[in-house]
Formats: C-alpha cells, sequence, structure tokens
C-alpha cells in the first residue's frame, strides 16, 4: 500500500465523518468527493505505464496537500448542514 493510498483513505474518512457531523454542507461534500475523483485519476494516469516519476509524484502530492488544506477549510469556515448537526447532536 502506497502512502498516497492512506492519504486517500483517511481524506475520504475526514470527508465523510464531516459530512456526518454537518460540518460540510451538501456542495462542500461533492466538491471534496469530485476532488478526490480528481485525485484518483491522477494516480491512475501516473501508474499506467508501471513506472512513478518524481514529477508525478510530486503533482499527486501536491494535490493531495490541497485536498487536505480544503477540507479542513469547508470543516472550519462555520457553514453547518444543520439537518445532519442536529442529527449528529441527538445521537450523542
Amino acid at each position: 500500500v502506497c502512502s498516497s493510498d492512506l492519504t486517500r483513505s483517511t481524506q475520504q474518512t475526514e470527508i465523510e465523518m464531516g459530512r456526518y457531523k454537518g460540518e460540510l454542507t451538501r456542495g462542500e461534500y461533492r466538491e471534496r468527493l469530485a476532488e478526490q475523483a480528481r485525485i484518483e485519476a491522477l494516480e491512475q494516469a501516473a501508474r499506467a505505464d508501471g513506472y512513478v516519476s518524481r514529477s508525478e509524484f510530486r503533482e499527486i502530492a501536491r494535490a493531495q496537500k490541497v485536498a487536505q488544506q480544503n477540507i479542513e477549510a469547508d470543516q472550519s469556515n462555520g457553514r453547518v448542514s444543520l439537518w445532519r448537526r442536529f442529527l449528529y447532536w441527538t445521537r450523542y
């Protein structure tokens, strides 16, 4: 398992938890999922020839770093999905 796979799964978990807790609105959630799909496409294109070059690796790492920053920004921007927030509060 490559470190980028771990990063992607961690980011995916953060996105799902952010949506579940109400920290991400529906639009933010969809944007983050689309961003993850673009990163996956980058990784598949890089692995297509069986060799990931340094520049491809850096491009993927940069995209993941930006994605992580976007996730953190969306979770802390103050916008809440009130229905999800209500459901989360009533469970705990």
